[in-house]
């Protein structure tokens, strides 16, 4: 769940630090949202793929050098999934949009123009 801090950055709010695909945060929303799509067995089987800087370059590369780094399709750490993880980020992101609309629309000039008649 992206979304864009004042500052312009991108921001993940509660999913981690953009260093994952598949791991525990975007597992965990996964498992909130949709329960019967997320094996919970394997979490625990599942390792941490702790890559560093120079993996993550090589990573996001593509193709054979993502699939040679991250060979069973994750980065970051699915094990660290939680149900009431994926229910903190999905309310806590889902509140932040609303919020960033309703800003968007008070900073619009069309809003501040009121109904034209």
């Amino acid at each position: 769940m992206l979304r864009i801090a004042e500052s312009g950055v991108a921001d993940l709010g509660e999913l981690g630090d953009g260093r994952e695909v598949a791991g525990g945060g975007e597992t965990s929303v996964l498992w909130y949202n949709f329960p019967a799509l997320v094996k919970t067995a394997m979490l625990p089987k599942l390792p941490d793929t702790k890559l560093g800087p120079e993996d993550l370059a090589e990573w996001r590369k593509g193709w054979d050098n993502a699939r040679a780094k991250t060979p069973l399709g994750y980065l970051g750490d699915p094990s660290s999934a939680s149900l009431k993880r994926g229910e903190q980020a999905f309310h806590g992101e889902a509140t932040r949009l609303a919020d960033a609309i309703l800003k968007h629309m008070e900073l619009s000039p069309w809003m501040k123009q009121g109904p034209q008649h």
